[in-house]
């Protein structure tokens, strides 16, 4: 099925999609989804047979600029929602937020990653002194590069 997409304000990506779902819920029209991608930001995608009925959708909404002439191919987005284990996306040096068990809330430097236990050595930022601590990959959450 095709991928349409659909130029909005930035900011508002969540909040359009969730009025074009329930627009075409309640009209009946043969939307299959509506998607908001993090690395399309101002950009979100319907997913449905006709171009006509994703303009009828978006008319009138508020923070709706313009649907991007054309289809947008499944291979092209494949990369933004496949998702990839955290572990596979950190290296040594990035700074990361932990965002779960006792320490959950607090900023770090990753010091080393352990792909086969699925662990990341890191240092803490606000510590008054280096401490290494050694946690699993899946509380973590990067927050930029070095």
């Amino acid at each position: 099925m095709p991928l349409f997409a659909v130029k909005i304000t930035g900011g508002q990506e969540g909040d359009v999609a969730d009025i074009i779902a329930r627009r075409a819920r309640v009209r009946g029209w043969p939307i299959k989804s509506v998607m908001v991608l993090r690395g399309m930001k101002g950009y979100i995608l319907i997913e449905s047979p006709h171009a006509y009925l994703v303009d009828q959708a978006v008319a009138g909404i508020k923070h709706v600029k313009s649907r991007i002439a054309g289809v947008t191919s499944l291979a092209d987005i494949e990369h933004m929602i496949v998702t990839r284990p955290v572990i596979e996306e950190v290296k040594a040096g990035d700074i990361i937020e932990v965002i779960a068990g006792p320490l959950r809330g607090s900023n770090a430097r990753v010091v080393r990653v352990d792909t086969a236990k699925n662990e990341v050595v890191i240092e803490l930022l606000e510590a008054a002194f280096t401490v290494s601590v050694t946690v699993p990959a899946e509380y973590i959450r990067p927050l930029g590069k070095r």
